[in-house]
């Protein structure tokens, strides 16, 4: 399938559709605005951003750990979301919407992204079961590292100490070396110390039994904005395929997923994803 697939074959698979899911990664929120996200391969602090998202590393600094997630949360603040957030949230919460292309199917929303756009663009009247499931976790909720404790804060900052330490990043100062730990966040109910509710290196993504069984139920998987380079997203195409669902995949470039898809859309996701869902007069 070239990058120039008629967009009438894909709305003929979502009509035909019985269970979509809908996979995105961080190519969904780079053309949000917000200028600041790292990609693969760049740096904060001189370091290597992914470096940080790795429990040993915040065992030996947890505040220059999270220093980063402070500076991320105050990336994500001042983010808004974009036309692509909009397509799938209405997808997501209104099911005349859904109906109207993929008049058989259920949609279930599965997101790589830990900034909370997708949640954010919901209205406040939608359903329980239009939030995304947010395998990666969110940089907006925090787990006690002692008694385990998770809950969502969008404090701003999240502690006294943070406040003003994301213009490090950019230059305006010289990096804080040090914050102690009594002054990082900390559980209101065991006074542990709390760690931001995501992800890292070598563990175990959030809702895997629950993502496995609608990926092993799914007939049409809409990848949008992610390379499907991580474990288990890395495998959701090959299973798809494997029981004869069929594959779109939405990206600026080419994808692990590609080779296997029979939709690829090439171009950036705000555009692409509006057109191919025939939404475009909806955001």
């Amino acid at each position: 399938m070239t990058d120039s697939a008629p967009y009438q074959d894909f709305q003929t698979a979502l009509r035909d559709a019985r269970c979509i899911v809908l996979l995105a990664g961080p190519g969904l929120r780079s053309v949000a605005t917000d200028t600041t996200y790292r990609s693969r391969g760049e740096t904060w602090q001189r370091l290597d951003a992914e470096e940080l998202a790795n429990p040993n590393v915040f065992t030996k600094d947890p505040s220059l750990v999270w220093q980063y997630y402070h500076y991320l949360r105050e990336s994500a603040l001042k983010a808004q979301p974009n036309a692509a957030h909009r397509v799938i949230a209405k997808l997501s919460s209104n099911v005349d919407a859904l109906n109207r292309i993929a008049p058989n199917a259920k949609l279930h929303f599965i997101t790589q992204n830990t900034d909370s756009l997708s949640a954010r663009v919901l209205p406040p009247d939608a359903p329980s079961d239009a939030q995304p499931i947010e395998i990666h976790g969110n940089i907006f909720r925090v787990k006690c590292t002692q008694c385990g404790m998770t809950e969502k804060n969008t404090d701003n900052p999240i502690c006294p100490a943070l406040a003003g330490s994301e213009k490090f990043f950019n230059g305006v100062q010289e990096p804080v070396s040090f914050i102690h730990e009594s002054d990082l966040p900390r559980c209101n109910q065991c006074s542990g110390l709390l760690r931001p509710d995501v992800v890292w290196f070598k563990e175990e993504v959030h809702y895997l039994d629950s993502t496995a069984n609608l990926v092993s139920d799914c007939d049409l998987l809409i990848v949008v904005g992610t390379g499907l380079l991580v474990s288990p997203c890395s495998m959701f195409s090959e299973v798809v395929r494997r029981h004869g669902g069929k594959i779109a995949v939405f990206n600026d470039q080419e994808t692990y997923a590609d080779r296997l898809a029979q939709f690829r859309f090439q171009g950036p996701c705000q555009v692409t994803l509006a057109k191919a869902l025939q939404m475009e007069e909806d955001v």
